[in-house]
């Protein structure tokens, strides 16, 4: 098994609130176009509205050991694209640049 897979833990990020700044300039960076100062979205208001555990939406976020944040991704009740049909959809799957490709966004 991938080292990084062993090392990271995925949980809620309504456990974790403090990992909601890192993960809003991650979308900015990675979806500029949406989240960044000229696009319609808004990185913390989408954060904070998946921040449930028994409710869509919600965020998990995967950690390393040492607390630093890998990932994350959302499931929502409703496509955030043009797909339509029964949800819940996968959205919102980031891994961070110096982490990809070991395993994270599969984990």
């Amino acid at each position: 098994m991938n080292t990084a897979k062993q090392n990271l833990q995925i949980v809620h990020l309504v456990d974790f609130p403090d990992a909601a700044p890192t993960l809003a300039k991650w979308f900015v960076e990675e979806w500029e176009p949406w989240y960044g100062t000229d696009g319609q979205g808004d990185a913390e208001r989408d954060l904070a509205d998946c921040c449930n555990k028994n409710n869509l939406p919600i965020c998990l976020v995967a950690f390393d050991r040492d607390g630093d944040v890998l990932g994350t991704a959302a499931l929502k009740p409703d496509s955030v694209g043009s797909e339509l049909g029964v949800g819940p959809w996968l959205a919102a799957v980031l891994v961070g640049k110096g982490h990809r490709g070991k395993g994270i966004g599969t984990a």
